[in-house]
């Protein structure tokens, strides 16, 4: 399934025969509205009064930001929410001179004589659900599968990929391995060719994913090496697994009832969808490259390990700032300590 965010849509306001002439763009205004009343709602339950009053909870939402949201003028904005006013979907109060308190409604049910236009199908929770059960399966077994891919691919005469190539390969040194007890029980030397043609298979695998400059800084750290390229590429995806537990087992756990956070975390955590992760990622390989230069008279004794450490936290800083910039106008200064510190390994 694609990864994208959604904005949800109530089937009601199509099904309900009431809303039958509220035009579709006043619906789509309305989920805007319903999305950001969940954050009230949210903070209202924690403890923080800011967004409720007697009348209930309310938000305040511009003409102008939501006509940048879906693409039309303040002054159409300003119909569209007559209409859903009309129809008891909000209610809108002055707030002295800054402002409207906009007081979101709930949809009505659809009356069960009524025939439904549109179904409710896949809830986007269960969507999610299930993408993140795959994803996870896939990450570990990504992992695995880079643990164990050297020396699969080394003590073979040459890649599988390249059949044609292998069997060539396989004829000619079958003599030698009949006239050679101690050749035929040690594993195969690949050659340099052998090497280029595992590492072009891993850059398949990898660069699509962690992105083409991420990919450059590896193979420059590699140095043609297929071994070393791999065990980086391994450290990155262990580094990033490590970085998704802890994500979802705190902040998303946490924040899960708030529409705008479920959608930012689940979109933060994917290369596919947060750029600040390659970009990130590229910056850490530069450092690393400067390290790996230095490290024969480093004092570093664990480089591996270094690299690990070094690569999750660049990740993770990644991952606070996409948050930061997608839904940071959310946060309260509790909730920003909290997912920093989540963040800190």
């Amino acid at each position: 399934m694609t990864d994208t965010s959604f904005l949800a849509l109530n089937t009601d306001l199509f099904n309900n025969p009431k809303y039958k002439n509220v035009s579709f763009l006043a619906k789509g205004l309305y989920s805007l509205y319903a999305s950001r009343s969940a954050c009230s709602e949210y903070y209202t339950k924690h403890g923080d009064t800011r967004f409720s009053d007697k009348n209930g909870v309310f938000i305040f939402y511009g003409n102008e930001e939501a006509g940048m949201v879906l693409g039309v003028s303040a002054r159409t904005i300003s119909n569209l929410r007559k209409e859903l006013a009309t129809v008891g979907l909000i209610e809108v109060k002055r707030n002295g001179f800054i402002g409207y308190k906009i007081y979101v409604k709930n949809v009505d049910r659809t009356p069960d004589d009524v025939k439904w236009i549109v179904t409710g199908t896949f809830s986007k929770a269960d969507q999610y659900e299930a993408e993140e059960h795959t994803n996870s399966c896939t990450e570990e077994i990504s992992v695995a599968e880079e643990e164990t891919s050297i020396t699969n691919e080394l003590n073979m005469p040459i890649s599988n990929t390249n059949k044609s190539i292998t069997n060539n390969i396989s004829n000619e040194t079958s003599v030698s391995r009949e006239t050679s007890t101690s050749e035929q029980c040690s594993p195969a030397v690949p050659s340099q060719a052998e090497e280029e043609l595992a590492i072009e298979g891993l850059e398949a695998r990898a660069s699509g994913v962690l992105g083409i400059k991420a990919w450059s800084k590896i193979r420059m750290i590699a140095q043609g090496s297929y071994a070393k390229a791999n065990e980086l590429v391994s450290t990155i995806y262990k580094a990033k697994s490590q970085l998704v537990k802890r994500v979802r087992s705190t902040i998303r756990k946490e924040f899960s009832e708030i529409p705008e956070f479920f959608d930012a975390i689940h979109d933060a955590l994917y290369f596919e969808k947060n750029e600040l992760l390659s970009k990130g990622l590229e910056s850490a390989l530069i450092r690393i490259i400067e390290i790996h230069y230095k490290s024969e008279h480093s004092e570093i004794k664990n480089l591996g390990g270094f690299m690990y450490t070094f690569l999750r936290n660049a990740l993770s800083c990644s991952v606070e700032q996409y948050l930061e910039d997608r839904i940071g106008y959310c946060y309260t200064h509790d909730m920003r300590s909290y997912i920093h510190k989540s963040l800190s390994f």
